[in-house]
């Protein structure tokens, strides 16, 4: 291999491990913010726990479009958190292992944020 093409490969590697590293630490941080509105739930520590997953498996998702929830959640007058946070409460696998008493309590408190 010519010395410069293996400058330019390296550079194109370089660029393509900073782009990860800065879409791993943005879909982090909105992890955290979604997290952070859990945790604020008055909710046993069992269901925040299942909270948690669901939303990460709903985020990983390929079908999840966070712009339209961003929208759908703006058009309901709430935080994109929390609406993600009420979507997951609602998915199928997850709504059957929250008890009902306080799957209330999530769509209530969310509501307000």
């Amino acid at each position: 291999m010519k010395p410069k093409t293996k400058k330019t490969l390296i550079i194109v590697l370089a660029v393509v491990a900073v782009a990860v590293i800065v879409w791993l630490v943005a879909r982090n941080k909105k992890t955290k913010k979604i997290n952070a509105v859990i945790d604020a739930l008055d909710i046993s520590t069992g269901t925040k726990r299942i909270l948690k997953k669901g939303v990460k498996d709903l985020l990983a998702n390929p079908n999840f479009n966070a712009e339209r929830e961003a929208q759908d959640a703006e058009q309901m007058g709430m935080s994109y958190e929390a609406w993600v946070v009420q979507r997951t409460a609602a998915v199928p696998g997850v709504i059957e292992l929250i008890p009902t008493g306080e799957y209330e309590i999530i769509m209530r408190e969310t509501a307000k944020l």
